[in-house]
């Protein structure tokens, strides 16, 4: 055997010796964890769902910047949710919050804390925006409410009330109680 052979030979053995030395203090450091009741079993940062109806044509579009799965309610955490409501290939309605939850099968959205609604301008209609708290979204209906004061404004219109119920296919809002508005002319 020369030299050059006797090197690569150990080379080799030491490179099995310390391969061998690595599995085996690994172990050492590869305790198990339980997924905890309380924790999430599941994150994604920046998620996206995209919701067809029978047909296929998109129904409605939820994104947001991280998504937590709490399998200890089956429960879904969104963070900086946005949601666009689609007529046709347009989004017509979109609405953003501070945070979501639902559940696993998406059913209700609870859009929580700020909630910003803006329609966007049709034929139909002028654009307008809706600034509400903790709305809860049906999708399959296409329908939400809130319990919550709400002011819709557009254009020179203000209207605000508390409880609102929202029909994304008819393009109506309706706001329960405590009615008010006003028409700010233009100067």
């Amino acid at each position: 055997m020369n030299a050059t052979q006797a090197a690569t030979l150990g080379g080799l053995a030491l490179g099995a010796l310390l391969t061998g030395w690595l599995l085996h203090s690994q172990d050492n450091y590869s305790a198990t964890t339980d997924l905890s009741p309380h924790g999430p079993d599941i994150f994604i940062r920046g998620m996206q769902l995209e919701v067809m109806d029978e047909s296929g044509s998109l129904q409605y579009r939820l994104q947001a910047d991280t998504m937590d799965h709490y399998p200890g309610d089956d429960r879904i955490a969104l963070t900086g949710p946005v949601m666009e409501v689609f007529s046709g290939k347009q989004p017509v309605w979109h609405i953003e919050s501070q945070t979501s939850e639902l559940d696993d099968k998406a059913d209700t959205v609870h859009l929580l804390g700020e909630v910003v609604i803006r329609r966007h301008e049709t034929r139909e209609g002028r654009e307008l925006v809706v600034h509400t708290r903790d709305l809860v979204v049906i999708p399959r209906s296409r329908t939400a409410e809130t319990r919550e004061r709400a002011v819709i404004e557009s254009g020179q219109y203000t209207i605000e009330g508390v409880g609102m119920h929202a029909d994304f296919t008819s393009n109506r809002l309706r706001l329960d109680s405590r009615v008010r508005g006003r028409f700010d002319a233009a100067s």
